[in-house]
């Protein structure tokens, strides 16, 4: 079997003395693996770096088989390295994608938000785009569509999505450009696994205004009429994904989002908790501003 194409670096590891084992996100074939002949080498490893766009083509006799890739460079997102939010960002998006994604199952619309929201994270940076769009690896309609996405947001279609309401609190007016995004981002993959929350109308009465709970169990939106005596076991809705404006801020968005990973993912299906670095991010974007440089684990 033989595929080729583009992909962005989520993780490696070494493998022998020379070699390493590369994953990468495609469009085409969802997360796929392959051995990289020479990937340890110090030129090598700055081209494998997660985050980075990728020419590639894989090679294995048999479709169940690692296989090996060919790659050359495609486009860098250096800017990624370069603030600590970013990073942070990067290292939990490609921990979630590898903890979460089975390989070889393509998800075509998880891998366009994800490219757009590593182009928000380097452009929030300050870093730079790394290359203009539609060149250095990007196919033109993937870097039309990561374009979109860096400067707007996810579309209307995702779930939850919304337009902008102010929702941030005082405290939290420090926050990078992307954050929203990247909550979004989770309640898309999320959606993509086949948990999606419904988050946009009353599963009880239907209404689309006065929502105030999420069933922790069904993942609904309910309104407080309809949640009743029920209310104490639901889930508050936060604000950031359309309930009261007062009600929460980004950590109860984040609560929110982790409580289903948690309970739809780590422990219904994939068996194993969250990655690590989900966690370090959630706690260096809800805390406040002059803990940014706290030494328990955030950078």
């Amino acid at each position: 079997m033989e595929w080729q194409g583009e992909g962005t670096a989520i993780a490696r590891r070494r493998h022998g003395e020379h070699a390493v084992i590369l994953t990468t996100l495609t469009r085409e074939l969802g997360l796929i693996s392959g051995v990289v002949p020479g990937g340890a080498s110090v030129r090598r490893a700055a081209i494998l770096q997660p985050g980075n766009r990728l020419s590639l083509r894989w090679r294995a006799r048999l479709d169940d088989q690692l296989g090996s890739f060919t790659v050359e460079p495609g486009r860098t997102r250096a800017g990624l390295m370069a603030d600590a939010d970013a990073l942070a960002g990067l290292n939990a998006v490609t921990a979630l994608i590898a903890w979460a994604l089975p390989e070889r199952d393509p998800h075509p619309r998880l891998v366009d938000a994800t490219e757009g929201l590593l182009d928000a994270m380097e452009g929030g940076s300050g870093g730079g785009a790394g290359g203009t769009a539609g060149a250095g690896g990007l196919s033109a309609p993937l870097a039309a569509t990561a374009a979109f996405l860096a400067e707007n947001g996810p579309p209307d279609r995702f779930p939850g999505a919304r337009k902008p309401r102010g929702y941030f609190h005082e405290e939290e007016t420090h926050l990078p450009p992307w954050t929203e995004q990247y909550l979004r981002w989770e309640l898309l993959l999320l959606d993509e696994l086949g948990f999606g929350l419904s988050l946009d109308r009353c599963a009880v009465s239907g209404a689309r205004e006065g929502l105030m709970y999420v069933s922790p169990r069904t993942g609904h939106a309910v309104t407080a009429e309809a949640a009743g005596e029920w209310a104490a076991r639901l889930l508050p809705l936060p604000g950031i994904l359309g309930g009261p404006e007062a009600e929460g801020g980004l950590a109860a968005g984040f609560a929110l989002t982790g409580h289903f990973l948690t309970t739809r993912l780590a422990e219904a299906q994939v068996g194993r908790p969250l990655p690590a670095a989900r966690a370090r991010l959630v706690a260096r974007l809800t805390a406040a501003p002059n803990d940014k440089g706290h030494p328990e684990g955030r950078p």
